[in-house]
Parts: structure tokens; sequence; C-alpha cells
């Protein structure tokens, strides 16, 4: 097969394959500039059909041939079609381009095939012209535009640019016959570069998008890693609203992330001073379905529909703007926004790079965020430590006041024990005296003594007696602070029958019903709790005393997970108005006439129950009687 063949085959096959996968594009799509270039290569493809059915059929038609020649003709009209796709073309230029197309089918229908040579002269000059000025928009607008569009606008503006040198190679060899065979041989070099040209422009594989999508988000992150390292996500958004400007030789980007507290969508980063500080609502279906279905959408901007959206568009001059939402797994954060000025002649290229920009943004903001957690988190920590370093410090210095407080107690406990001994000798020893040479008088003095001086002497012991009990209490009760508890399983009966034994002088000459009932084993100091019960029965015992008939009750009874112990009696009660005074030292609630004693049983009660952690309380009602509750801590339900 001749190398001229080859070629011309080549570039046959090319358009013919473009053309299906530009009707692909258009069917799947099915927008304008889909429309455009699927009408451009359908035309080739049919031009190469003719000539292929006139080479196999040995078809000779003037029909056909002037067909053929008018579909080849129309190709720099309708490339520049594709160049208002993303620029205005003066109108001039497309009168020009309109008028010389209908001037070339005029004059090829007028003279069918035998064209004289200043037709083929105006069909030169009609390419030049047109796809000249075609190549330099494509030119113009790949050098103002990044990623896969800006390699598929070059690779166009070269296969335009080829057009018009193949047609000024042909037009010169009919010219110049005797140069024919040469540019011949280049048109058809040329046919098939053209063909690959455009193929790898208006039907890229996509491998190599991707390759050229790698390369610029390369670039991208390359120039972006050191904002990213120095954590400058503003600077970062700065870079990515002119990657993204430049991606679709646009207008304007701006980041907007939505703010719950306005709910409204605020401008946080943009490469336009007009677009700062902006802001809009959600409202719109396009931004629904960019925020809520999480796809990028193209929106004519001059649709008529007046939206907050469109007029930022206006301030920007734009007809057309992408929207694609700013998100991650963890949350949607905001919308990346470009402004074109038209539009795009490869919108879905423009997106796919797009995309990866507003996930890197998106990223961004979520690393932000996480070192804004972070931080937090560090600055809580921070804060809790401080607290904890200052407590320690307080704690330490607690524990040294305390030191010197356990000193200054070991001190006067050491003065109390002498006090306790001062009491125990030096004071009771007088009183000893008193009581005993008052009882000499009575006994070996009485029948010379007048009856009042009896009187006198037996007040003077009955006091003295009082007094060394009071004394004796008073003992007991300072001494239940510095006696260190003894705990054991302990049985409540045992000792309840014990006091009761050992209460036996006060129950003479009385009718007494004692009721103990079940009673559990706890956990306590067996002699504590023995005085526990010497106090509690002693008072019912005393304060019954007016009973024909006394009754008094021990027992116990649970209280949820808590087993409180009680002594109840049916004595002369109190009033409860006074029960904050009752177990006070040298509080009583009846008179001493009445009622012997010294005011410090319950006080003493009181102190053991709460080293044992338990409490006390009592519930009473006048002339009806009273009972007296308490508890011992960890003695639940299962003690």
């Amino acid at each position: 097969m001749h190398v001229d063949v080859l070629f011309t085959w080549v570039a046959r096959s090319c358009f013919v394959l473009l053309a299906i996968l530009t009707l692909h594009a258009l069917w799947r799509y099915r927008d304008r500039a889909r429309l455009d270039i699927a009408l451009l290569f359908n035309v080739f493809a049919i031009l190469f059909v003719i000539q292929v059915l006139a080479e196999l059929f040995d078809i000779r038609s003037t029909l056909l041939s002037a067909i053929g020649l008018m579909a080849l003709v129309s190709q720099p009209h309708l490339t520049l079609r594709l160049v208002e796709h993303f620029r205005t073309v003066p109108q001039w230029v497309k009168r020009v381009s309109l008028f010389g197309l209908l001037l070339i089918w005029l004059l090829l229908l007028t003279l069918a095939i035998t064209a004289p040579i200043f037709v083929i002269l105006v069909i030169v000059v009609y390419f030049v012209f047109v796809d000249g000025y075609v190549t330099q928009a494509f030119l113009q607008n790949a050098r103002a535009t990044l990623g896969v569009t800006r390699q598929r606008l070059l690779l166009a503006a070269w296969g335009s640019g080829l057009v018009g040198l193949v047609i000024f190679l042909l037009g010169l060899g009919v010219v110049v016959p005797v140069l024919a065979p040469l540019t011949g041989s280049l048109s058809g070099i040329g046919a098939a570069i053209i063909a690959i040209c455009y193929y790898l422009a208006f039907a890229p594989p996509r491998w190599l998008r991707r390759i050229w999508q790698m390369s610029e988000m390369y670039g991208f992150l390359a120039v972006s890693a050191q904002y990213l390292s120095e954590q400058r996500t503003d600077d970062f958004l700065d870079t990515l609203c002119k990657s993204a400007t430049r991606t679709g030789d646009a207008q304007a980007t701006v980041v907007c992330l939505w703010d719950a507290d306005t709910e409204r969508f605020v401008v946080r980063a943009t490469d336009n001073a007009t677009l700062v500080g902006a802001a809009f609502a959600g409202d719109s279906s396009e931004v629904q379905r960019a925020w809520n279905d999480h796809q990028a959408v193209v929106v004519a901007a001059d649709s008529g529909t007046r939206t907050e959206l469109n007029d930022l568009a206006a301030r920007v001059r734009s007809q057309t703007y992408y929207m694609l939402p700013i998100i991650t797994p963890r949350r949607v954060w905001g919308l990346l926004i470009v402004f074109l000025q038209h539009g795009s002649l490869f919108p879905h290229d423009d997106l796919t790079h797009l995309s990866l920009l507003a996930g890197q943004g998106a990223i961004t903001l979520e690393h932000e965020s996480l070192i804004a957690d972070q931080q937090q988190l560090v600055n809580q920590l921070q804060h809790e430590v401080l607290e904890r370093t200052q407590a320690e410090t307080h704690i330490l210095q607690l524990n040294n006041a305390l030191e010197h407080r356990a000193v200054e107690l070991q001190n006067a406990n050491q003065e109390l024990e002498a006090f306790s001994y001062s009491v125990s000798h030096d004071l009771r020893a007088p009183l000893r005296a008193v009581d005993g040479f008052s009882r000499i008088l009575l006994e070996d003095y009485v029948a010379e003594l007048p009856e009042s001086a009896v009187r006198y002497l037996n007040l003077v012991r009955t006091n003295t007696q009082q007094m060394g009990q009071l004394i004796d209490d008073l003992l007991t009760f300072s001494r239940l602070s510095r006696q260190p508890l003894s705990t054991r399983p302990v049985a409540l009966r045992d000792i309840v029958n014990k006091v009761w034994a050992d209460l036996e002088d006060e129950q003479a000459d009385r009718q007494i019903a004692l009721e103990v009932e079940e009673l559990p084993v706890c956990e306590a100091d067996p002699a504590l709790l023995q005085q526990v019960f010497v106090n509690l029965l002693g008072n019912a015992l005393k304060f019954t005393s007016k009973r024909d008939q006394t009754h008094i009750v021990v027992g116990c009874q649970q209280d949820g997970d808590e087993r409180v112990f009680f002594v109840r009696d049916n004595g002369v009660g109190f009033d409860m108005r006074y029960a904050h005074k009752l177990f006070g030292v040298f509080q009583r609630l009846h008179r001493a006439e009445d009622y012997d004693g010294t005011g410090v049983g319950l006080a003493t009660v009181q102190r053991i129950i709460h080293r044992h952690g338990g409490r006390i309380w009592a519930e009473s009602e006048l002339d009806k009687g009273t009972t007296f509750y308490f508890t011992l801590e960890g003695d639940g339900a299962n003690g």
C-alpha cells in the first residue's frame, strides 16, 4: 500500500470514529456544545463516506462531488461556532465567515467541479482566514486555562491550523501544477495529523485524560503543599480559587462555607475583590442539587431567574457558572463556585478537574477543623494540667497545714489527757471527800442534827454524786474522739440482752415488757455499740417510769438498701419542734426535777454512731412515746 493511501485511510478512519464518538456524546449529554462538535465531525464523515462510495463503486456524480466539496468548505464556519462557546466572536468575523461560506457554495453549485483558479484562491483565502482566527482563539483560551481543557484546546488549535495549511498546500498544487505531487503527499500526511489532533482534542481516551489531570494536580499540590504544612488554610484556599479560575478561563472563583447561625452561604475565599464577604441563601434548586444531592451543577446565570447567586454572577459579568460541593465523608463543608464569562467547550473535563480541587479543599478544611479540635483539646488539657498543678499545690499546702494541725491536735490531745487525768483525780478526790464526810455526819451525828441540817446534807450528797456522774459522762464523751474503733461482726441480740440485764435495778417494782425483734449481725465496735444501747434503753426506762405499763421494742427494718435499727418506747415523748436540740451536750427537753440525768448521754450516742459512719435521729409525739433510729456504715441489706 502506498504511503499516501495509508495516510488517507488513517485520516478517514479517525474522522469516522470521531463522528461516532461525538454522536454518542451528544446523545449522552444533549447540550449545544456537543451538538456543534458532532455537526463538525459528521460533516467530515459525510465527505469521506462520499469519497469511499465513489471509489468503491466508481461513481462519478457531479452532484455528489459538489456535496462533498460543500461539506469540506463548511469546516471553518462550523469550527468558528465552537469558539463561540468560550469567547465572544466579533460580529464582522461571523459575517465574513457566513458570507464566504455562502459565496463558495454558490460558486460550487454554479461551476460544479470545474472551478477556475480564482474560486480555488477564494476557498484557500477563506480557510486560511477563518481557521487562522479559530486557531488563534483556541491558543489564547488554552494559555488561560489549566488541566485537560488546556491540552484539548491546544490540540484543537493544532488541528485547525493544520486544516488551513493543508488547504493552502492543495491550492498551491492547483496554481502550480509542478508542485502537485509534493503538496498532495504533504496534504495526505497533514490530513492524518489533523485527524489525530482532532481525535485527541474532541474524543481523547480516558487514560490520556488521567495523565493530563494528574500532571496538573501534581503542580497544584506542589505549590500548595507549603501552605498546608504551615497550616495557612486561607492562603491555600486563595491558591485553589486562582487555579479553579484558570481551569475554565473563568472570571472569578469563590469558596463558600455554610453558616448555620445565619443559614446562608458565606464566601470564605475568592480571587475577585468584588466578591469578598458576599453571602447568599441556599434556596435555589441548583444550590440544593449541589448541596443536598452532592452533584456538580452547570448553571446559566442569564436564564432569567433572579437569585442572589445570579446577582453575584452579574457582578463579575458571568453568564455561566459551575457549582461543586466541597465534601468529605465526615460532612459537607460548602460549595466551590466558578464564574465563567461565557461557557466551556469541554465542561465535563472542567468539572472533573474542579472536583479534584474541591476534594482537596474539603480535605484542607477538614484538616483545619481537626487541627482546631486538637488545639482545643490541647488547650483544655493544658488548662486541666494547670488546674491539677494548682490543686496539687493546694493539696500540698493543705497537707502541710494538716501536718501542722496534727501536731497541734496531738499537743491538744496531750493537754486533754492531762486535763482528763486532772478531772479524774484532782476534781473527783474533793467530791469523794465531800460525799464521804457528809455520809459520816449523817451516820454518826444524825441524832444531834436538826431535821433541816439532815435534809441539807442529803442534798449535798445527791449533788456531789450527780457531779461525779457528770464528770464520768464527760470523760466518756471526750474519750470517744480518741478511742480507736475495733470493728468485728457483732450479734446485736446478745448486746441488748446484756445491757438489759445490767439495767435490772432500774426495772424494780415496775411492769415492763421488752420486745426484741429479729436483729441481724452487723459490723461494729461491740464496746461502743453496747454504750449506745445503755443510753437508749436507759432513756427508755427513764421516760416511761410514770407509765403503769412500760413497753419497749428493739428491732430492725429495711429502708431500700439500708438497714435501720430502732428503740421504741411508750414514754412521755417530746415536742418535735425541739428535736434539733436532742443530741447537744447538756441539752435537756425535760425538767431535771422530773427526770434525772446529765444531758450528755444522747450526745455520746450520736458521736459513737457518727464514728461508725452512720446517722441517728428520733421521732416522737408528746405523751405517746419516742422512737430512736440509727444506721451503721457498710451495714447494707446484704451486710
